[in-house]
């Protein structure tokens, strides 16, 4: 059976979880690392590989949208229905086992889910029936301390009231309540999980029964987990069982990275502990000292993100640490954006634009209007660019590469009407044979992007965009510093599950349909673990931002800042983001947790502290996850780059002689591999003889299989013109007449005469595979032939010197002329390489 396309298109690292032997695992995801993917090309594996039956998978996620996504994604890669696997929301999953086993859950058969009439109705029976004021005891409130010991899993019974009177009174309220609840033959959205627990714990044939069933768990951002949660997928995957969970990876800063104290002295991060005061953005800029309570360090070895600044600063940090950045207007430079815009129900595609802060009416950050006017739902800024014409360029080829569209969502309006950009039923049909989402997928982890995490979402209009909004420091009570939640909306229904939380919503504006639910915490934890549960109930998506100045700056990865964005800097003023390099590193990599604010300034940059603690995440449950399987394989989707290190030296070198880069710096943890050797032939025969016979060394009889297809492992091949055939043909090995050259790794030319241009291409490559067709892109006429053009970028500059790793050598394999060992010492010498620029 050809299971191969269940690897295409994946990385290594993404390979080797998805093929991993069956056992437990661990997959910590970087920024941008394809952890989606994984997980429904594991699933996928496990029944086309393993024999799985998909009765015998169980899959969680957060959201419906993630759930019914996956599920689709699964059904496509298997061309099966994917009916018979459980896939779902934690609580999706226990309601439907409630639903099959009601009896042995102590409930009616046609048991019903409260509402928020229903439950505030209950909880204020209850509170009558205690002869209880409600101006006393706010319901909300109560509802909230409710909820919270369900997702702790506790019942009244396990609450101690540590000899306080109010606590005390709640959990005689909470007893009350389950009661009633009991009663009526009614369960509310927390006691779904709770009840589906205590199902499995207290019935020893059921939990049998379903651990023998659901021999495959697979879990889903699974460092969000809380306590009943992670209960629950303990109990089913037993000790000796095969979880297969995805998390994401801790952030940090490099050894090195100066904190700024609360005395306005600098001291390396590593040297900070518990207790120590570091300088803290209260909000709108307020710089004060902060207490730092925890501090975390680990062993990293991967990439380091370096943001530099206009101001000459520059910060580092591993690929997922949080930042604070964005566009900001009367800051952001003129800038032109690559974006990938997404729709849902339509797709993904790809455009241009710009800030627009020169001959304009009035300035205005393009991509943002562009998404309102489509109506689009997420939108990515792939790549920056100084012109227009650059950014259009770069639209082109990535859409050829990718086999992303970039015609608009919705009919543009205008004078005309007879072009297919203003049918709305003509743009249907192109979303609709395509599949976007792969492509969208392929091209975000290439650039370091997570798909769950856009650049921009636009706010909420509808019952189907549900944006949580929090702000880190976005609102003041004194001198403490406080942080907002906010959820804007207009479906009477979200209203009404948002006031079963006990949360107040009032009417956004007088006389609207619309409402707001808006509230402040000085606890960003507690604030957390709000957002947790409206995003579970609604379905709704986070939208974080820190009120770090006068205006607000995104939470933003550090894989995800492009040029052109503004961070805060200890100056109290914003600094622009003038290009991002990486890095390798081999050490060890630091971060704290400070008291309430949760930043700190490092490196002279406003940055955010660890990322469990900001999202109220339980990093104890990825701990407690290794305890519990100490025999877990860990696999870390970070790399994305697998040549060896002195090519990648070489390529680095060329590319750092491109002024319009992208800041982009391939990198392998590798070992170093053979140094790159330099032959300069003196005419074309000459270097056609050397490649044949070097291929023929390498591959010997099989060296007429040799195929130049990227993407997959296994040395290089080098790629000739013309010339190269009829030597080929000599020596029968065969030549294919097309190449791609997406993903080539360095170019080496060398102009040996006005009549002679050759070319030596790096490929990654592997036998007994087939050139696939790529679109090619033009290069000046009568410098090479038809099939070598159709592999060149279309601009190129000089490099002159020599490259790292390279030590030149000739291998004379013909008869050469009287001066040919003198032009070789020369060319040795002095070597000329045009490099491809970046578009």
């Amino acid at each position: 059976m050809d299971v191969s396309h269940l690897l295409d298109g994946l990385n290594e690292d993404q390979r080797q979880a998805v093929a991993s032997p069956l056992g437990s695992a661990l997959v910590l995801a970087g920024a941008g690392s394809g952890k989606t993917r994984v997980l429904v090309h594991r699933v996928a594996w496990l029944i086309q590989v393993e024999g799985a039956s998909p009765h015998s998978i169980l899959a969680v996620t957060f959201t419906n949208k993630a759930a019914a996504e996956m599920r689709s994604r699964i059904e496509t890669l298997l061309g099966l229905p994917g009916g018979a696997m459980w896939l779902g929301t934690f609580h999706g999953l226990a309601h439907r086992l409630l639903r099959i086993h009601w009896r042995e859950a102590g409930l009616p058969q046609s048991f019903q889910i409260l509402d928020s009439e229903d439950q505030a109705r209950v909880l204020r029976k209850v509170l009558k029936a205690l002869d209880l004021d409600e101006t006393r005891w706010i319901p909300r409130e109560i509802l909230w301390f409710i909820n919270a010991q369900k997702d702790e899993g506790h019942r009244p019974k396990h609450i101690k009231d540590d000899g306080d009177p109010t606590r005390r009174q709640l959990i005689k309220i909470y007893q009350a309540y389950e009661e009633a609840c009991q009663r009526a033959g009614v369960v509310d959205f927390a006691e779904l999980l709770l009840r589906a627990f205590e199902l499995w714990r207290d019935n020893p044939a059921l939990l049998q029964h379903y651990r023998t069933r659901f021999q495959h768990v697979l879990v889903d951002e699974f460092q969000d987990t809380n306590a009943i949660q992670y209960k629950w997928l303990m109990l089913l995957a037993k000790p000796d069982g095969m979880p297969f969970v995805v998390g994401d990876d801790d952030q940090c800063l490099a050894a090195g990275t100066q904190v700024t104290m609360g005395d306005g002295a600098k001291r390396a991060i590593e040297s900070i502990v518990p207790g120590d005061s570091v300088l803290s953005n209260y909000g709108r800029g307020d710089l004060r000292p902060a207490r730092v309570t925890e501090c975390f360090v680990k062993r990293r070895q991967g990439q380091l993100v370096c943001v530099h600044l206009r101001s000459g600063t520059v910060v580092k940090s591993t690929p997922e640490h949080v930042h604070f950045a964005g566009y900001v207007l009367g800051e952001t430079p003129q800038t032109y954006f690559l974006y990938l815009m997404h729709k849902e129900g339509v797709g993904y595609r790809l455009g241009t634009s710009q800030v627009y802060t020169e001959g304009q009416a009035r300035p205005m950050v393009g991509f943002k209007q562009r998404a309102l006017q489509e109506h689009a739902d997420a939108l990515w800024i792939v790549r920056t660019h100084t012109s227009e014409n650059e950014a259009r360029i770069d639209e082109v080829l990535t859409s050829l590469r990718f086999g992303l569209p970039t015609c608009p969502f919705v009919p543009r309006k205008g004078k005309a009407r007879n072009g297919f950009v203003h049918d709305a039923a003509h743009l249907g049909r192109i979303f609709s044979s395509l599949d976007t989402l792969v492509s969208a997928e392929r091209l975000l982890e290439e650039v370091g992007l997570d798909i769950d995490r856009p650049h921009h979402q636009p706010q909420g209009r509808n019952s189907n965009r549900r944006n949580i909004v929090i702000t880190l420091c976005g609102d003041r009570r004194g001198g403490a510093p406080m942080h907002r939640i906010s959820v804007v909306g207009v479906s009477l229904k979200d209203r009404a599950v948002l006031e079963a939380m006990g949360l107040s919503v009032r009417a956004a504006k007088a006389g609207a349909p619309s409402w707001r639910f808006e509230t402040v915490r000085a606890d960003f934890g507690e604030l957390m673990s709000i957002a947790r549960s409206i995003r579970e109930r609604l379905d709704g998506r986070y939208v974080l931002q820190g009120h770090m100045l006068e205006r607000s700056l995104p939470f933003i990865a550090a894989a995800s800042i492009r040029s052109g964005m503004v961070m805060v800097v200890d100056s109290g003023r914003f600094d622009v983001v003038e290009r991002i390099e990486y890095e390798s590193y081999d050490a060890e990599v630091y971060d704290i947790n400070v008291e309430r604010t949760h930043n700190f300034i490092a490196g002279g940059v406003v940055t955010h502290n660890s990322i469990y603690r900001w999202r109220g995440a339980r990093v104890e449950n990825l701990n407690q996850y290794r305890r519990d399987f100490p025999k877990a394989v860990l696999y870390k989707l970070e790399q994305n780059y697998r040549s060896t290190g002195t090519i990648l030296k070489a390529a680095n070198a060329l590319i750092a002689n491109n002024a319009g880069r992208l800041g982009k710096t391939l990198w392998t943890s590798g070992e170093d591999g053979e140094r790159i050797r330099l032959y300069a032939a003196f005419n074309e025969r000459d270097e056609a003889d050397f490649v044949v016979n070097r291929i023929r060394e390498w591959a010997g009889a099989e060296a007429g299989k040799v195929s130049g297809r990227l993407r997959h492992n296994m040395r290089f091949v080098m790629l000739l013109p013309k010339s190269l055939d009829p030597s080929a043909r000599g020596r029968r090995m065969p030549i294919p007449t097309s190449i791609s050259a997406r993903n080539c790794t360095a170019f080496a030319w060398n102009r040996l005469s006005e009549k002679a241009l050759t070319m030596t291409c790096m490929f990654q490559w592997i036998n007994n595979l087939s050139f696939d067709q790529s679109p090619r892109m033009a290069v000046p006429a009568g410098t090479l032939g038809e099939t070598t053009r159709g592999v060149l970028a279309p601009k190129m500059l000089l490099l002159d010197g020599s490259l790292p790793g390279v030590t030149p050598v000739s291998y004379p394999s013909v008869s050469s002329p009287p001066d040919a060992p003198q032009r070789k010492r020369s060319m040795a010498s002095n070597v000329s390489v045009p490099v491809p620029c970046s578009a």
